[in-house]
């Protein structure tokens, strides 16, 4: 079964190689020309190495609290886990993103965050913008922004 993309996930995706529109193709991102470039990983499309793992905690913390972050919120999963304090401040911080206020930029505007990491800087940006996308290389710190998003209705 072959789905539009533009269907499914924001119309602003496209081939990382040719820029060629893609089909959701079962679980696959398919480009016309180049063949398969990505994957939909639990609805999170992945164009980079599934099992890459960079952070601040090990591998094991970090799918810990994504395991929890569902059950007992994205917060509660941090203080969990993080036993630093200066981290779990970090991480969940809303001043990251304080630097808005010396933008001047319509409520309207659209924002690209790179590099998102746990999402801190990204959902400050959305409480204040009509769309902030959050782009992030690693996939369980994905997971998690997609949880902090979805849990603080952003």
């Amino acid at each position: 079964m072959e789905v539009n993309i533009y269907c499914t996930f924001m119309p602003t995706l496209c081939c990382p190689a040719c820029r060629g529109p893609l089909s959701l193709v079962r679980d696959d991102f398919v480009c016309p020309s180049c063949g398969p470039v990505g994957r939909n990983i639990d609805g999170i499309p992945c164009f980079a190495d599934p099992d890459y793992y960079w952070g601040e905690i090990p591998l094991e913390s970090m799918r810990e609290a994504n395991r929890l972050a569902p059950e007992i919120g994205w917060r509660a999963a941090v203080e969990r886990v993080i036993g630093d304090k200066v981290l779990r401040d970090y991480i969940c911080a809303p001043w990251r993103g304080d630097f808005q206020k010396l933008w001047t930029l319509p409520r309207d505007s659209s924002i690209l965050d790179v590099g998102a990491g746990w999402g801190g800087i990204a959902s400050a940006l959305a409480a204040n913008f009509s769309r902030v996308v959050a782009v992030e290389g690693v996939l369980e710190r994905t997971r998690f922004i997609d949880q902090r998003a979805r849990q603080m209705n952003l």
